[in-house]
């Protein structure tokens, strides 16, 4: 990661729960993506925590992602 997850949490995580938040006001059944690249892993339940539905993309060899679907599977889509 560029930041590391402590300044993520701090400084970017509260404007994204926010627009999902509002987001979902205005049409509950939206869907929410994110894309990133590189090593997200450590922020991974954060996006779960703020109701991302899909991140995008995994990238072999940074992130594992047969881990990733085995732990956070049913709750986020890659």
């Amino acid at each position: 990661m560029l930041i590391s997850p402590d300044m993520w949490r701090k400084f970017l995580k509260p404007g994204y729960d926010y627009v999902f938040r509002e987001w979902r006001k205005i049409r509950s059944d939206i869907v929410s993506a994110f894309h990133t690249d590189g090593h997200v892993e450590p922020i991974i339940p954060d996006f779960v925590e703020i109701g991302l539905d899909i991140l995008n993309p995994v990238q072999p060899g940074c992130m594992n992602d047969e881990g990733l679907k085995k732990e956070f599977g049913k709750k986020l889509s890659f």
